[in-house]
């Protein structure tokens, strides 16, 4: 009874003290992963198709600013960042 009673309480700390969910999570998060997804491909030298790692060859990969750049700019809103 005594740990059925703490951890009642415990769940209702928890979910008082819990913030408002950001419903825009979901969208920033894929806007942040197709563009690092990008970047990662074509540092590590992907084919546009690739599906398996052995299709890479990072000894012809470059860095892409571009989709660095994008990556780095939804970074912000997505992890806190300024």
């Amino acid at each position: 009874m005594k740990r059925a009673l703490i951890l009642g309480l415990l769940c209702l700390v928890t979910a008082i003290s819990a913030e408002t969910p950001n419903l825009n999570f979901a969208q920033n998060l894929e806007r942040f992963h197709h563009h690092y997804d990008l970047f990662i491909r074509a540092y590590a030298g992907c084919p546009k198709g690739a599906a398996f790692i052995e299709q890479c060859k990072p000894e012809l990969g470059t860095f892409d600013y571009y989709e660095f750049n994008h990556a780095a700019r939804e970074a912000g809103p997505l992890f806190g960042l300024k």
